[in-house]
């Protein structure tokens, strides 16, 4: 009979195929995988630029409402950018980020100046802004009637 030192040292540890065996799993099961995830950077920047247009826009409305008057959302699509109201702050959107403004008709007046407009009574010319960034979506929606501000997600 062997010692019990001799036996552990023989069944201490993984052999070298073993070791090789899983990181070849490993590398495999990667390789299927990352393409998978995004980069949190790409999706944040998505979502915080909804949210910050979508509540930009919600505050825009009620200021129109509070000061009895008539407020615009104004988008340069050759610019990339867009003035809230009466502020003259042009915020301009990442490049990475492809925009589509649907409005009225009656409120486009060019490439550089296409409108959405709050009322005083709550309610707006309504529109919808698409963002897209790689294959994801979130639209901005506004309703006419109501001048109701909503983010639909991966919306078509």
């Amino acid at each position: 009979m062997r010692p019990a030192r001799a036996q552990d040292k023989r069944d201490a540890g993984f052999s070298m195929i073993e070791m090789l065996v899983v990181l070849a799993i490993l590398a495999a099961v990667l390789t299927v995988a990352l393409p998978q995830f995004r980069s949190p950077g790409q999706t944040a920047s998505l979502n915080a630029v909804t949210v910050e247009l979508a509540a930009g826009l919600k505050a825009l409305r009620a200021q129109a409402i509070g000061m009895n008057r008539e407020e615009a959302f104004v988008f340069d699509a050759e610019a990339k950018s867009y003035v809230m109201g009466q502020s003259g702050r042009v915020i301009r959107l990442p490049g990475s980020i492809a925009v589509t403004f649907e409005t009225a008709r009656e409120a486009v007046r060019g490439p550089a100046d296409a409108r959405l407009i709050f009322f005083p009574t709550g309610g707006s010319s309504g529109g919808r802004i698409v963002l897209a960034q790689d294959l994801r979506r979130s639209v901005v929606v506004v309703d006419w009637m109501t001048g109701v501000v909503a983010i639909e997600r991966g919306a078509p």
